[in-house]
């Protein structure tokens, strides 16, 4: 029995060499029709399946070798809706090492990728139609491809947690992306990745992060999509309006007019309207008017000012550049004068230097000619800083809420924009940094 025990151990040693031996397997062609399939994703929590049904697939120089890339053709139909075809060259052992792949996808129902959304995007789906044309290649696990995308009647559910969650404004991607016909036509798609880093979660785990960085872009600057540059002379997400000013001129009424365009073009975009106010620039714009309003009659204390009205735009319309001028060089007088005297009175009498400099001060008060006057920049700055022109906030507010109105007023009223869709969102916002005011439009789902 010992001898016998001994005898069969020794061929179990011996089988096992045997199979531990490498072997070579070559299939020169294979072909499957009418067939199902089921593919599994486990790099989600549940595993996401996905079935085929009237699957086909022919294959040429199948090798267990990994010397060469097999050539091979797919075709099927998903359970839930969309016709599948793959073709291309991959190494069977190793798709990893080497691939050369062309995919396209029609009609596929997007609520099969729910938990894709869910994970990647922290929204739920309800509903959404997919065509994809894509190219991939990989070498030593180095993804290279680049992806068409065209989505119908997408419509997102709830918001849910993940921990996986890029954390992106979906919502008002697809309200930019989505024309009033529901249709989202994305820019195209370029995939890099390295499939061996886990933390790519393979081709589905680019894909996702691609289509991320197009809704950052878009998050960060919604209007480039529509033809407007950040910060350049087509950037439509402001309206300039110069000092003191509230209608809309014919320049304002175009850019409206685009806005509006946009707004009916993308039926889930909603738009908020807020105030940038140049605090210098309006605050100036005032005390032109006070300098305007200057009492002929009252004595050259500084510059004496009448009480103004209480209503800023009836101050901004009853304004005169003419009147304002001529006040503003007799202010400049006043002022001058008044220095003329308070020097005079520190000195004695014996013609010093500062006396000759009071002389001369008090002179330029009699004197008609404006050439012995600064040029019109010069005077205001002086009398700019005069305390007496103290505007008050009030003022640029109110302005700046006419402005807010009156483009509201025209996307509704002229444009026909539903009213739900526009919105006057927070405080004005007065900067003395900024040289020109605007009311801003910030586009919301």
């Amino acid at each position: 029995e010992g001898g016998a025990e001994g005898e069969a151990e020794e061929a179990v040693e011996d089988t096992a060499i045997v199979l531990d031996l490498p072997f070579e397997a070559r299939i020169g062609e294979i072909e499957v029709s009418g067939g199902q399939a089921v593919l599994e994703d486990r790099t989600l929590e549940a595993i996401h399946r996905a079935s085929f049904r009237d699957f086909a697939f022919k294959g040429k120089e199948i090798s267990t070798t990994g010397d060469r890339n097999a050539t091979l053709s797919m075709s099927g139909n998903f359970d839930g809706g969309g016709a599948f075809n793959l073709n291309g060259e991959l190494n069977p052992l190793d798709f990893k090492g080497s691939s050369a792949l062309e995919l396209s996808l029609n009609g596929f129902d997007l609520s099969a990728t729910g938990p894709y959304w869910k994970k990647y995007l922290g929204r739920a789906l309800d509903k959404g139609m997919l065509n994809v044309t894509a190219s991939f290649n990989i070498e030593e696990s180095q993804l290279d491809g680049a992806t068409d995308v065209m989505v119908d009647q997408l419509k997102l559910g709830e918001k849910v947690q993940s921990d996986d969650s890029l954390g992106l404004p979906v919502g008002l991607a697809v309200a930019i992306l989505q024309d009033r016909n529901g249709v989202i036509e994305l820019p195209p798609l370029k995939l890099t990745g390295d499939l061996s880093d886990p933390s790519t979660s393979g081709i589905g785990g680019i894909v996702m992060k691609a289509l991320g960085n197009i809704i950052v872009k878009i998050a960060t600057s919604p209007f480039a999509m529509f033809g407007g540059g950040a910060g350049g002379d087509e950037d439509m997400n402001q309206a300039i309006f110069g000092g003191g000013a509230y209608e809309l001129d014919a320049g304002l009424q175009s850019r409206l007019d685009r806005i509006a365009e946009i707004l009916e073009d993308r039926p889930g975009l909603k738009v908020d309207l807020s105030s940038l106010v140049a605090q210098e620039t309006e605050t100036n714009v005032f005390k032109r008017i006070l300098i305007a309003n200057t009492n002929e009659e009252a004595p050259a204390e500084g510059v004496p000012i009448e009480s103004a009205p209480t209503d800023p735009l009836a101050l901004l319309q009853s304004f005169d550049q003419s009147k304002y001028e001529e006040a503003a060089k007799r202010s400049y007088r006043d002022i001058i004068a008044l220095a003329g005297e308070l020097i005079e009175e520190e000195t004695e009498e014996g013609g010093n230097l500062l006396g000759n400099i009071a002389t001369a001060l008090k002179t330029v008060v009699g004197i008609e000619d404006d050439s012995d006057l600064p040029s019109l920049s010069e005077i205001e700055e002086k009398l700019f800083s005069e305390s007496d022109l103290e505007v008050d906030l009030s003022w640029l507010n109110r302005v700046a809420d006419e402005r807010e109105k009156n483009v509201k007023d025209y996307l509704i009223q002229t444009k026909g924009i539903d009213p739900s869709r526009v919105f006057i969102s927070g405080e004005n916002q007065l900067d003395p940094s900024v040289s020109s005011s605007s009311v801003q439009f910030t586009l919301t789902d």
